[in-house]
C-alpha cells in the first residue's frame, strides 16, 4: 500500500501524496452527486462542483507553471477513460533509466512535496538525478498518473504487459469509476472507495517487481484489448463526449523481441494494421519509451509520421534519463525539467519534446514547444528578435525558473542567450584569400 508520511528516505519526487485526502475528495462528491452518471462524468467539465484552482492545485506540486496546469487540466477534462500499459519483461530490470530524488531537509514537517513549493526552489529539499532500474522510472511515472487519475476524477485503469501469459491472472487496477449496472467493464473495484481504489493501485506498482517475467511479449495483445474496450463502451463515449487515452510504458517493440530487418515486416505490419483500425476513433496513444536502444528508440521515432502507415492518433514520449542527456546534447538552451516531462509524459507536446532528444529542433518547433508551456510568441521566421525578447520577458517570472536535472541548478526552462546562438544567421566570409 501507499508509504506513510513518515517513511524516510523518499525515492522518487512523484510517489508523494496523501491517499486520505483522495477519499475525503470522493465523499464529498459523492455529498453533492445522486446518481452513478454524474460522479463517472463530472470531470467533463472543469468548472462543475471543483474550480480549475481546486482541481489542479496539486499539479504545483509537482512544479508546474499555471501555462502547464492548464494545459493538463484541459487534456485530462476531454478524457472519457485512460489505460496506462506497463512493460513488465526482464529488461525492466537494467539499470539505464534516472529519476529525481528528493530528501527533504531535517526542518520539513512532513514527507511529500508542500502545497506552496515547487521545485523551482531547492530550499526545502537536497534534490539529485539518480540512475536507476528502468522499472523504478516506471513506477514514479505510474504514481503520478494514479495521484493524478484520482485527483481528477478521470477514470484510469493499469495493467501489465505480464496479465496475459498463460498461468497468469490479469494484473490490472483501476481507479475513479463506479458500477454500472448494464456495462461488461465493471469489477469489484468499481464497488469500493477511491481512495482504497487509489492503494490498490499504488500496491500494484509497489509490487511491480515481483510481477516481471521472463517472456511477456510486447503490447499488441494489450492494444487488442484496447479495442474490444472501446467497442463495448463506445455508445456511452459517443453519449457523453471524450476521449479514450492510451499510454504505453515500453522498452521494447510492440511485438516484444528484437529481431532482424527481414523478420520486422510481419509484425511491423500487423501493429500498423491495429493501430490504423482507431483511425478517425477519439482514442490517443502515447508510447513512453524507456530504453537506450538506438534502434528500438528510432522505430517509435518514426511512428508518427505519414511515411509510417499509421492513421491513428499516435504521440511519442521518452524516459527521463534518454530526455535530459539527449536535450544537453541537441538543444542545450532548454531545461528539460520535471513538469516538462510529465506533460511529455500525458502525451502534451511530445512529439516535439521527444525529438528535442534526438536532433536540434527547428525554430518553427521551439515556437511550438514555448506556446505550449511558455505563452504566445511570435514567430521567429518572420521576427526573429521580437521572439528572443518576447520568450526573455517570459522568463523573468519566476514561474518559469525550474530545477535542472543537468546542471542540479535552478534555472531558467529557456536559455535566451544560447537560444539566440543557436538561432542567429552565421556570419559567411567571401573565401578570398589575401595575401
Amino acid at each position: 500500500g501507499p508509504a506513510s508520511s513518515e517513511t524516510v528516505p523518499k525515492k522518487g519526487l512523484l510517489k508523494s501524496f496523501n491517499v486520505d485526502s483522495i477519499r475525503i475528495d470522493q465523499d464529498e462528491l459523492h455529498s453533492n452527486a445522486q446518481d452513478q452518471d454524474r460522479y463517472k462524468y463530472d470531470h467533463y467539465n472543469v468548472e462543475n462542483n471543483q474550480p480549475k484552482e481546486s482541481r489542479g492545485k496539486f499539479l504545483a506540486d509537482y512544479g508546474l507553471s499555471e501555462v502547464m496546469t492548464r494545459r493538463v487540466i484541459s487534456k485530462c477534462s476531454t478524457i472519457f477513460n485512460a489505460t496506462v500499459l506497463l512493460d513488465s519483461g526482464p529488461w525492466m530490470k537494467r539499470a539505464d533509466s534516472k529519476f529525481i530524488q528528493g530528501r527533504k531537509n531535517q526542518s520539513s514537517a512532513q514527507l511529500g512535496l508542500p502545497n506552496d513549493k515547487r521545485l523551482a526552489t531547492n530550499a526545502d529539499y537536497d534534490l539529485s538525478l539518480v540512475t536507476c532500474q528502468r522499472l523504478e522510472a516506471l513506477k514514479d511515472i505510474s504514481f503520478f498518473l494514479i495521484h493524478l487519475g484520482a485527483s481528477m476524477l478521470m477514470p484510469t485503469t493499469f495493467e501489465l504487459f505480464s496479465s496475459r501469459k498463460k498461468g497468469k491472472g490479469r494484473a490490472f487496477r483501476r481507479i475513479g469509476k463506479t458500477p454500472q449496472s448494464a456495462s461488461p467493464q465493471s469489477t469489484a473495484e468499481d464497488y469500493i472507495s477511491l481512495g482504497d481504489q487509489v492503494a490498490s493501485a499504488m500496491e500494484l506498482i509497489e509490487n511491480y517487481a515481483a510481477s516481471i517475467v521472463s517472456s511477456p511479449g510486447g503490447s499488441l495483445t494489450l492494444i487488442q484489448d484496447v479495442k474490444k474496450y472501446y467497442d463495448d463502451e463506445k455508445n456511452e463515449i459517443k453519449k457523453h463526449g471524450g476521449n479514450v487515452s492510451v499510454t504505453i510504458i515500453t522498452s521494447v517493440y510492440p511485438w516484444g523481441k528484437k529481431c532482424g530487418e527481414a523478420e520486422m515486416a510481419g509484425p511491423c505490419k500487423d501493429f500498423v494494421s491495429l493501430l490504423n483500425d482507431f483511425a478517425d476513433l477519439p482514442v490517443t496513444f502515447v508510447f513512453v519509451v524507456e530504453t537506450t536502444d538506438v534502434d528500438v528508440i528510432k522505430y517509435y521515432d518514426e511512428l508518427p509520421s505519414p511515411e509510417s502507415g499509421i492513421k491513428a492518433d499516435v504521440k511519442i514520449a521518452k524516459g527521463l534519463g534518454i530526455m535530459i542527456d539527449g536535450a544537453r546534447l541537441y538543444n542545450p538552451w532548454l531545461n528539460y525539467c520535471l513538469p516538462m516531462h510529465l506533460c511529455q509524459t500525458l502525451g502534451i507536446c511530445s512529439n516535439v519534446l521527444s525529438q528535442a532528444a534526438s536532433r536540434p529542433l527547428s525554430a518553427a518547433e521551439i515556437r511550438v514547444l514555448c506556446n505550449t508551456f511558455i505563452g504566445d510568441v511570435p514567430d521567429p521566421d518572420v521576427d526573429l528578435g521580437a521572439f528572443l525578447r518576447t520568450i526573455d520577458t517570459f522568463m523573468s517570472n519566476d514561474e518559469h525558473t525550474k530545477w535542472n536535472p543537468a546542471t542540479g541548478k535552478n534555472a531558467p526552462l529557456v536559455d535566451v542567450e544560447k537560444l539566440r546562438m543557436k538561432l542567429s544567421p552565421k556570419p559567411t566570409g567571401c573565401g578570398c584569400i589575401i595575401a
